[in-house]
């Protein structure tokens, strides 16, 4: 993992990070695949109104995302969980920031940065366009995405620069990640209503993906 280039990545990411990296060496790098899997039994932290949530209000299961902007990986992934929420009529989509990457926390803070003055839709527009081209993210990106929505250009600035009201979450994210087993990104977790998970890692094509959405449905 690597510090960002013009903000302090939170302390709890750094650490979170190097239990990772651990974790891997002590693993051989397995993946949990929902059986259970990973380097510590956990449950995800719950969906509340602070996450980012695309999808039905009353979703029967909750696909919570582990993701990094920057994360080749991830870019690829996310065409598959567009098509899945085209699929499944009770599937939502959550997604939660861990920015291992290079420019990872730069990308995470300006999307929140952006929903804080755009709000939620706007938000997923920013995660659309993002993973979209990725090679592209800078802060001219963000400004000029900012700038696109309209939205205030020196509110923008400031909420990037005061990375604090960040770092809480983002260090959340990271370490509830790392509770459940999440060895990089992207990292799934499949939360149904009433409680059971299904943890898978990496960017799993759609035909590996269906089988586990459908065992999760499965058990409500």
């Amino acid at each position: 993992m690597s510090h960002s280039q013009q903000y302090a990545i939170p302390g709890a990411i750094i650490i979170a990070g190097i239990i990772i990296a651990l974790a891997v060496v002590f693993s051989g790098g397995s993946s949990s695949t929902g059986e259970g899997g990973g380097v510590l039994e956990a449950k995800v932290t719950a969906v509340t109104e602070q996450d980012h949530v695309q999808g039905p209000e009353d979703a029967e299961v909750y696909l919570i995302e582990f993701s990094d902007f920057r994360c080749g990986y991830c870019g690829l992934y996310h065409n598959t969980v567009e098509q899945l929420l085209t699929e499944y009529e009770g599937l939502a989509w959550v997604y939660r920031h861990t920015p291992y990457q290079t420019g990872g926390y730069e990308a995470a803070v300006a999307s929140e940065c952006v929903a804080e003055l755009g709000g939620n839709d706007m938000f997923w527009e920013f995660v659309d366009a993002a993973f979209t081209d990725q090679s592209a993210l800078s802060e001219e990106w963000y400004r000029a995405f900012a700038a696109e929505k309209e939205l205030d250009a020196e509110a923008f600035a400031a909420c990037q620069q005061d990375t604090e009201r960040h770092d809480a979450l983002f260090g959340a994210h990271v370490a509830n990640a790392q509770e459940i087993g999440a060895q990089g990104t992207p990292y799934t977790v499949l939360l149904t209503k009433n409680g059971d998970m299904v943890k898978f890692s990496g960017a799993l094509p759609i035909e590996r993906v269906r089988p586990l959405v459908d065992r999760a449905f499965s058990s409500i």
